[in-house]
């Protein structure tokens, strides 16, 4: 499981407080997790996302990258 960002009057902010550019690949996915009011994302939800996108990109690829720029952080919980 990670944790996803949150949206402010400010724009998108991370879980980690830091404002984050968001990458044209992500776009659609983090749009929607946020549109969503999602705080707790499952690698099945990223996944689900992914294909609701349209995008081809790999799901843990997709996660590490995230984790990179501070889009998601990882929890000690799975499931």
């Amino acid at each position: 499981m990670v944790a996803a960002m949150k949206s402010t009057s400010g724009g998108l902010v991370s879980g980690v407080g830091t404002d984050r550019r968001v990458p044209g690949w992500a776009a659609g996915l983090i749009a929607g997790l946020v549109r969503d009011g999602v705080v707790v994302v499952a690698r099945g939800e990223i996944a689900d996302r992914l294909v609701a996108v349209r995008s081809e990109r790999a799901v843990n690829a997709t996660i590490s990258e995230l984790r990179r720029l501070g889009w998601l952080v990882g929890l000690p919980s799975k499931g």
